[in-house]
């Protein structure tokens, strides 16, 4: 399980989507009425984000759209989105080692790990021992690293019920 990544002073919106016309599969307006859901706030730096639902409920495209989302902020992060548990290790240590991208001022200075189905990643590295390598990796950066790289995960909800007790991205 991702431990506590400290605080961050500098807040990050993560919802002030006008939920009437956010992105849906097929590119039509959402069947969500604007006027009865309230936009949160989220410091993405603060510990990892975990967005848990049923198949087919939209937690991918909550993914893509709050990766739109911060694209149009100031200072949008580096978004490290991969189904590839290796690659994304490989690039979020590539960024942590990147010189001179620690200003909070300056674009690119934090990096948004994205993972979706973090259950279904967590499943495959109990049996692979290259994978569970690169997700102990991953957990490792973020315990370190944590005013500097957010996590966002996606899982299963009954997935991530059963998965509790053992280590991992769950």
């Amino acid at each position: 399980q991702l431990g506590s990544c400290g605080g961050s002073a500098a807040r990050r919106k993560a919802a002030s989507l006008d939920l009437a016309t956010s992105i849906v599969p097929g590119g039509g307006p959402s069947p969500v009425d604007a006027d009865a859901v309230a936009p949160i706030e989220v410091d993405l730096l603060a510990g990892p984000l975990l967005v848990c639902g049923r198949g087919r409920s939209g937690r991918t495209a909550f993914l893509d759209g709050l990766q739109a989302m911060l694209g149009r902020g100031d200072r949008p992060p580096v978004v490290i989105r991969s189904t590839d548990l290796a690659v994304a290790a490989d690039q979020v240590e590539a960024f942590l080692s990147t010189p001179g991208v620690t200003d909070p001022e300056r674009s690119g200075s934090w990096a948004l790990l994205m993972v979706d189905g973090a259950d279904q990643c967590d499943t495959v590295a109990g049996a692979d021992h290259a994978l569970r390598s690169a997700r102990d990796r991953l957990v490792a950066a973020v315990e370190l690293h944590g005013r500097r790289l957010g996590v966002v995960m996606t899982a299963d909800s009954g997935e991530a019920r059963q998965r509790m007790a053992a280590d991992g991205l769950v």
